[in-house]
């Protein structure tokens, strides 16, 4: 009996997303095409609005520096500390067990996130109040060409704009611990909201407030969004209310007295206990000294064990032994350490790395008024693309290589790195090419309207025939860093990203020169196509290195 026309189909669908890896990616996708989709319409909105001129031109150069901070206090930051999270996660109990008999520490994860937060909650102000000190002159290495009353509206937005970079920085990192969590759907459904309130905001606003509604409705957005992304990041880490006695009782208990009981209680428990801010007030009454009694009152309330045997000592003359740091609050110093200095690399990638969108928008403003205008709508498609399914692969590759990395062969490494790139540019390269074909009828159909006429359209589509050729590179550059990211080669890919700029910088003017703004958005092909090859090239000898190792160590355990 012969099957229903598209039944093999749905078959080879089903066992596609069968995977947990598969399903978690086409929730991204889906999630984030709608977010994307808002985006595009928002920018469609402002063309019809603004069209290409001086004045956007400074909304733009505004927005540079606020959008580069949010990479490397918001994004950065969230890739590291979602590896960061794991290792927590998998740390032994602190205490008397040895490493056999030892278990996960449920406290160590909720603990380092909330201090984590804290830390970056810190950084971000601190970058904050050091742009509102930036005076109005200095932004002129934005645009070295630029009128005084233009340089001093780039001002005014950009300090308007210190909210979305606050709110957006912590959304980052509150959407990436959620995704930890599995929840995948929540944090692009907050982007989305987000989005159709900025389209509200500039939509109802623009005619009283005119470009500054631009301004307002995204930070209007970034608040919708960091609020939805607050309540979700409380709901997927706080344990439940009805077991929280008995996990203080358990926290409480001295490790080395309850034996195998307690052992036995925290791992049926490990599900549940795992990662929740309200674990911390159990490890306030753990870290007590042994000798010490909790009682309905504070626990700081009486002197502890240890403050009386010191006091005892020094009344006999002896010198008091040196109090010992109770081992979680070493163990999360130690986490929190090693979460900052990997912050702290990837931030000097990112921010280094980042540097090309200022040389390119640098350059040009040299070329007269409009250019940056220009360069920027050109991007706004080919982004749409690039951010959609970049997301989508940082978000779920960044995991799953960690994971092959610290348990899977250098083998199995190897074949998953080729089927991503393979499966990848199968995908991508069709669609650079067919949309840099399509340049000019997309651009037509999506801004050419209003303010924005036919010779602002031509100028635009032939950059964003460019930026579409750039695509496959950008987004194979993602897929290799996240592998070099697990493999843990942060101080490679800071010395690839720091030589690259300076390789842009030299082929962004000489490019411009020649073919005006088409040759910027040219020389941001060059340079991605660079780092890409020069990636796979570093990956593919640390795979071999790796392979070599393990041969190595299973001769000498033979």
């Amino acid at each position: 009996m012969s099957s229903l026309p598209g039944t093999g189909l749905a078959a080879r669908l089903r066992a596609a997303t069968a995977s947990r890896l598969a399903r978690d990616t086409l929730t991204v996708f889906l999630f984030s095409g709608l977010g994307r989709a808002l985006a595009l319409g928002k920018e469609m909105l402002v063309a019809a609005l603004f069209g290409v001129g001086g004045q956007l031109d400074a909304y733009v150069l505004a927005f540079l520096i606020p959008s580069l901070l949010v990479n490397i206090f918001g994004a950065a930051f969230a890739s590291a500390l979602v590896p960061a999270l794991g290792r927590a996660a998998a740390t032994k109990t602190p205490g008397g067990q040895t490493d056999a008999n030892a278990s996960p520490d449920p406290s160590a994860a909720p603990r380092l996130l909330l201090a984590g937060l804290s830390a970056q909650a810190g950084l971000i102000l601190a970058a904050a109040l050091a742009m509102l000190c930036v005076p109005a002159p200095a932004l002129r290495a934005l645009a070295p060409f630029l009128a005084p009353e233009r340089l001093l509206l780039v001002k005014t937005m950009q300090t308007d704009l210190l909210p979305l970079f606050v709110l957006a920085s912590l959304s980052q990192t509150m959407a990436a611990c959620v995704n930890y969590r599995g929840g995948f759907r929540g944090p692009a459904s907050a982007s989305t909201l987000g989005a159709l309130t900025a389209i509200a905001v500039i939509a109802a606003a623009h005619g009283d407030l005119g470009l500054s509604a631009l301004v307002a409705g995204v930070d209007a957005g970034a608040a919708v969004e960091f609020c939805l992304l607050a309540w979700m990041l409380r709901r997927a880490w706080a344990a439940p209310r009805g077991d929280m006695r008995r996990k203080i009782a358990e926290s409480a208990e001295p490790s080395g007295v309850a034996g195998s009981a307690a052992n036995g209680v925290s791992q049926n428990a490990a599900d549940t206990i795992a990662s929740g801010f309200t674990t911390v007030a159990p490890d306030l009454l753990a870290s007590q000294p042994s000798g010490q009694q909790s009682g309905p009152d504070s626990p700081y309330d009486a002197p502890s064990h240890t403050s009386l045997r010191a006091q005892s000592s020094a009344s006999r003359g002896q010198t008091p032994r040196p109090a010992v740091p109770h081992p979680r609050r070493a163990l999360l110093g130690t986490l929190l350490g090693a979460l900052l200095g990997d912050w702290s690399m990837l931030a000097l990638g990112a921010g280094t790395l980042a540097l090309s969108a200022f040389i390119d928008n640098a350059i040009a403003s040299t070329l007269g008024e409009g250019a940056v205008s220009a360069l920027s709508y050109a991007w706004k498609l080919p982004s749409g693309f690039a951010a959609l399914l970049g997301l989508t692969l940082s978000t779920v590759l960044l995991p799953y290589f960690t994971s092959l990395a610290n348990n899977a062969p250098a083998a199995e490494l190897a074949r998953s790195c080729r089927r991503v790139v393979t499966r990848l540019l199968s995908v991508c390269a069709p669609l650079a090419a067919a949309g840099a074909l399509a340049s000019p009828l997309l651009v037509a159909l999506l801004f050419q309207r209003g303010r924005f006429d036919a010779q602002a359209a031509g100028l635009v589509s032939a950059v964003q025939a460019c930026y579409f050729i750039q695509l496959p590179f950008y987004l194979l550059c993602i897929v290799t860093q996240r592998m070099l990211q697990a493999l843990s080669r942060f101080r490679f890919l800071f010395a690839l990203q720091a030589g690259l700029v300076a390789v842009n910088a030299l082929t962004c003017y000489a490019l411009s020169r020649v073919f005006g703004v088409a040759g910027i958005a040219l020389s941001s092909t060059c340079m991605y196509a660079l780092t890409a090859g020069i990636s796979l090239v570093a990956l593919r000898r640390g795979l071999r290195a790796r392979a070599a190792k393990g041969a190595a160590a299973n001769g000498a355990a033979i």
